[in-house]
C-alpha cells in the first residue's frame, strides 16, 4: 500500500523486447505488440490522477539480423589465434587475449581483426575504448577486467562462434549491444504532469 505523498513507481514491460528478439522489430508481430501497448498507454493516460506524470522509454534500440548476416568467427582464418576468451554478445564482442602474448603478437591479433572485420565493425583496442569514454570513468584497478579488443558491429551483422555449446542465440532476429544509432538512441515519451506544453 502506498503512503500519501509523492511516489516513484517503476514498471518494466518485457513483451516488446521478447518479440523483437524472436521475430525482429520489422515484423508484423512486433508492430502488433507495439500498437497494443500504445493503445493501453493512451487508455492509462486518460485514467491517470491529476498531477501524475508518466515517462515511457526503452533500455536500448534494436536492429534485425537475419541468419544470412551471421558471421562465424571460428571460420575466419587466424581470427581466434591468440584469443583466450570471447566475451560480450553477438553485436559487440570482447576479445581477451592470451596472457603470454607480447606487444607485437597483440598488435598482430588486432591487425588481423581490423583487416577481416574493419569494414563492418569498429575494432578497438582497450586503451582506445577507454580513452573514447566507452566505459565511462575507469579506475586503474579494474582496467584488466576490460577486454583487450572490442569488436562492435557497425553494419547489420552479428558475430557467433560455432564452437559454443549453446548456440540458441543464433535464433534471435532482433539484436542490440553495439554502438550504432539504432541501438543507442531511444525514445522518451512524457504524459500527464510531465507532458510538454
Amino acid at each position: 500500500m502506498l503512503e500519501d505523498g509523492p511516489a516513484l513507481i517503476y514498471l518494466y514491460l518485457a513483451e516488446l523486447d521478447q518479440v523483437a528478439h524472436a521475430h525482429g522489430w520489422e515484423s508484423d508481430r512486433w508492430l502488433a505488440e507495439l500498437e497494443a501497448f500504445d493503445g493501453e498507454l493512451q487508455s492509462f493516460e486518460r485514467r491517470m490522477p491529476r498531477g501524475t506524470g508518466v515517462l515511457v522509454t526503452a533500455d536500448h534500440g534494436v536492429i534485425d539480423v537475419p541468419a544470412h548476416r551471421h558471421v562465424f568467427i571460428d571460420a575466419g582464418p587466424g581470427l581466434l589465434d591468440g584469443v583466450r576468451h570471447v566475451a560480450g554478445e553477438p553485436r559487440c564482442l570482447g576479445l581477451v587475449l592470451e596472457d603470454a602474448l607480447d606487444d607485437r603478437a597483440r598488435a598482430d591479433v588486432l591487425e588481423r581483426w581490423r583487416t577481416a572485420e574493419g569494414e563492418r565493425a569498429w575494432v578497438i583496442p582497450r586503451h582506445e575504448a577507454i580513452a573514447a569514454g566507452f566505459y565511462g570513468e575507469v579506475e586503474p584497478r579494474v582496467i584488466d577486467r576490460i577486454p583487450d579488443i572490442l569488436v562492435a558491429a557497425r553494419s547489420g551483422v552479428a558475430y557467433y562462434d560455432r564452437r559454443e555449446p549453446d548456440r540458441s542465440a543464433e535464433r534471435m532476429v532482433g539484436q542490440h549491444g553495439s554502438l550504432t544509432d539504432e541501438e543507442t538512441r531511444i525514445p522518451l515519451v512524457r504524459f500527464g504532469a510531465f507532458a510538454r506544453d
